[in-house]
């Protein structure tokens, strides 16, 4: 549910009631302050009122249209047609050279909204999307790709009434963000799928986006899930290959082209690449770039928070935590709620402490691996069951958990075994078979659900013996560095951080 200027003046109003419609309808969409009435000729009931005339007369008169692009895609058309057909007076679907079933599945469905065309593909998505427009009739357009799902169920009104509010407020051009995610992720992108029939077009080989002379852009409550993010569907179309090309085909043409920065193939520990893409967007985040990174020195645009992270998590991959401490840190003095940057400014701090922590601990071991064991015995006055002792310690707070173990099963002398009596009772109640919780660096989470019981469990041990555990997304960092892994990262420290969490509160 969204909050606007619509939302605000209609709740303010002794009269809200007779607006409670329009009401539902501007809380699932992101106004802002676009198209806001100024009520200078009219007053505020007036304008309502005129409104919701205006609002009745869309709703019963402008058609919806649902537009899509198809290649190879049998075993999913069926079922994403009839899903949407609902929502719209007309179904422009374009093939583009399957070679598979697909226009077979699409013709088994009979109804008068259903319009299929063919147009063989060109690599150049603001082409083939401007061609499917140019095939509609309806007075508003949503685009929906194959490979998209709705989220959730949706009202079957929910297009209709959104497009006719958006038609009451202006005749202005309009460029409706849905919201996109993958699938087993909670975050989302925004796309833009919606447009009034007229001179709007899209732009862009890739990561394509509405483009006239004057456009608002709004975002609606409208989710959909790509599943042509799994991997199977991204082998199948040779996708990254694909579109990192036409991502630098775009940056080619235009340096400062913020989607196509947005959408920058990730490096990868490339470091070229990495300083490219960072040149990049400091020439767009800031004022002057000569003076860095500094509170006043920002361009605060649309995509600002999204180029942010994606520079931090690339500085997080390639291992520059200074960088990453002190950049989040400047963000944070400009947007303290940030919780992302927070998280973030505080993983640099834990993976520096780590890293001081595994440097002192290869010294220890150097200094050692020096020691004279047959003089030892005689300077120290007791055996070298104190330094193994240390050592489990150290293995313990770096996620070692099975060395640790084994180690310690070594020790005998008492006053060494003291030292390790938390660490040992930890170790005792962990199963040294579970390849997830004591192999945490192989970065294998196949098993969250366990995962989280056993993190409750452990957690909770933890707290009461007043034992630091290193945080299992440490280890899994030091081991895949790569972005892919990220996600990796971010699960396992989810398990652990959600049963801290949950203990804290009792």
């Amino acid at each position: 549910m969204y909050k606007n200027w619509l939302t605000e003046d209609i709740e303010s109003m002794a009269s809200s009631i007779n607006y409670l419609e329009i009401l539902e309808i501007a809380k699932k969409i992101d106004l802002k302050n676009a198209f806001k009435e100024s009520y200078e000729t009219l007053s505020k009931r007036e304008y309502f009122e005129k409104l919701n005339l205006r609002y009745q007369d869309f709703l019963a008169n402008n058609t919806i249209g649902i537009a899509m692009l198809v290649k190879n895609q049998e075993k999913r058309i069926y079922s994403a047609i009839s899903n949407l057909l609902e929502l719209c007076d007309e179904f422009v679907i374009v093939d583009t050279g399957s070679t598979d079933k697909t226009v077979e599945q699409i013709k088994k469905i009979e109804s008068d909204k259903l319009q299929l065309f063919s147009k063989e593909w060109v690599e150049d998505f603001s082409v083939m999307r401007n061609f499917v427009i140019s095939k509609v009739k309806t007075d508003w357009i949503f685009f929906v790709d194959s490979d998209e799902i709705l989220f959730e169920n949706v009202d079957k009104n929910r297009l209709r009434n959104t497009a006719a509010l958006l038609a009451s407020l202006s005749d202005e051009s309009v460029a409706i963000q849905f919201k996109i995610k993958r699938p087993n992720q909670s975050s989302f992108t925004l796309a833009e799928r919606g447009l009034r029939k007229g001179t709007t077009h899209y732009v862009n080989k890739i990561h394509e986006e509405l483009y006239d002379t004057k456009i608002m852009k709004v975002r609606i409550d409208f989710l959909l899930e790509n599943q042509g993010a799994l991997t199977e569907e991204i082998e199948k179309f040779n996708k990254t290959e694909r579109y990192n090309n036409l991502v630098n085909e775009e940056l080619e043409k235009s340096t400062s082209n913020i989607k196509m920065l947005l959408n920058f193939p990730f490096p990868q520990g490339d470091e070229i690449e990495s300083e490219r893409y960072f040149k990049l967007v400091n020439r767009v985040i800031l004022k002057k770039e000569k003076q860095g990174w500094k509170k006043h020195n920002f361009q605060l645009t649309d995509d600002f928070h999204t180029l942010t992270q994606k520079y931090i998590m690339l500085l997080l991959s390639l291992g520059r935590i200074d960088e990453l401490i002190d950049k989040t840190a400047i963000l944070l003095r400009l947007f303290s709620d940030n919780y992302f940057m927070l998280s973030m400014n505080n993983l640099g701090k834990i993976l520096k402490q780590h890293q001081k922590q595994q440097k002192q601990f290869e010294l220890f071991l150097e200094q050692y691996a020096e020691i004279n064991n047959e003089t030892s015995f005689e300077t120290t006055l007791m055996s070298k069951d104190y330094a193994s002792a240390i050592t489990v310690k150290y293995l313990f707070s770096l996620g070692d958990y099975k060395n640790a173990a084994q180690l310690s099963l070594e020790i005998t002398d008492q006053a060494a075994l003291e030292l390790i009596q938390n660490e040992s009772k930890f170790l005792k109640m962990i199963d040294l078979s579970d390849e997830e919780l004591c192999k945490i660096k192989g970065g294998n989470i196949s098993k969250k659900i366990k995962l989280e019981r056993q993190a409750l469990n452990l957690t909770q041990e933890c707290l009461a013996q007043k034992l630091f555990v290193s945080p299992p997304v440490i280890a899994n960092w030091e081991h895949e560095r790569s972005y892919p892994n990220i996600q990796q990262i971010l699960a396992l420290s989810e398990c652990f951080g959600k049963s801290t969490d949950y203990l804290l509160k009792d």
